[in-house]
């Protein structure tokens, strides 16, 4: 996926921003080792798309005042806590000839048989997976197929992920990204709707000790 993104070397600072948000501007900066930090603005709708497609995991090009152009990604993005809407972005620049790491989304596609036919639920442990690879080499994703998941005791462990050359799964191999679990019994069900029932019962019978030991200190203190 290639992506890119025009920005503009901007000299407002502090408070003063917020003219550019009103403006559909997205304040930024843009930093990386041996890189001076630049100061930048982006288009609040073109940014909002790519933002979406590319996440914190896709490299972008960047390109300044239509000059210099950087491989970036997203390091950080921030919203306003009442709107929602960005009002700040970091990039990081990328060094293309150095391994990098970062969290990619799973996604989860087709039909468990443990769920379609035995009615179990899925329970998932994982929604990102760290991986180490060269930049060029980055995926924006990783899919994982449930289907393998035929009975109660099948697990999906992060070994068992294939991922393409060049990227190195970084979690555990042993750790469990997704299991089926049983549906609940009849007589699971009927004992979680007793225990409601013995625990009234219970504080009813408590109340009526302390009311009985409250008339007995009341008759003591009449005589």
């Amino acid at each position: 996926m290639e992506l890119s993104l025009n920005a503009k070397k901007r000299e407002v600072i502090g408070k003063k921003v917020s003219e550019l948000r009103k403006n559909n501007l997205i304040p930024g900066v843009l930093y990386g080792k041996g890189l001076e930090n630049r100061n930048i603005s982006v288009g609040y709708l073109v940014f909002s798309r790519i933002f979406k497609d590319a996440g914190e995991n896709t490299l972008i090009d960047l390109k300044i005042d239509d000059k210099d152009t950087f491989k970036v990604l997203v390091q950080e993005v921030k919203k306003d806590p009442l709107t929602s809407r960005f009002s700040h972005v970091d990039f990081r620049q990328i060094d293309m000839t150095k391994k990098i790491r970062v969290e990619v989304p799973i996604k989860f596609i087709g039909e468990a048989p443990a769920i379609k036919e035995l009615g179990g639920t899925l329970v998932k442990s994982f929604d990102k997976i760290k991986i180490e690879c060269l930049p060029q080499n980055l995926i924006h994703g990783m899919e994982i197929d449930i289907s393998v998941l035929k009975t109660f005791d099948d697990a999906i462990k992060i070994g068992n992920i294939v991922v393409p050359e060049g990227v190195e799964i970084l979690d555990d191999k042993l750790g469990t990204v997704a299991t089926v679990e049983a549906p609940i019994s009849e007589e699971e069900l009927k004992a979680l709707d007793q225990k409601p029932e013995e625990k009234v019962e219970t504080i009813e019978k408590v109340e009526k000790e302390k009311s009985a030991d409250a008339e007995d200190e009341n008759k003591k203190e009449k005589v």
